[in-house]
């Protein structure tokens, strides 16, 4: 599998970094629903990630992950540091 281009990589961040409609959900299942967001600084600006699950350890999981890249293609093209 192939690393996707830097282009596609922003696009995806930036994608990310938009409000999105939420996703309408059954009466029970809103409930159970957490977000579940953390802040940080990178590429010069403010970045905030957000994720909606109901599993606390799942969605955890998925902000450490998105973080690692965010930070993986941060390394990779700051000059400034």
């Amino acid at each position: 599998m192939s690393t996707p281009s830097l282009p596609l990589l922003f696009c995806a961040v930036l994608f990310a970094s938009q409000e999105a409609s939420p996703i309408p959900l059954q009466a029970e299942e809103s409930a159970k629903v957490e977000l579940h967001k953390r802040n940080l600084g990178v590429m010069g600006t403010d970045l905030e990630i957000k994720v909606i699950d109901v599993d606390t350890d799942k969605a955890e999981k998925a902000l450490d992950a998105a973080i690692a890249e965010i930070q993986r293609v941060e390394d990779m093209m700051t000059t400034w540091r």
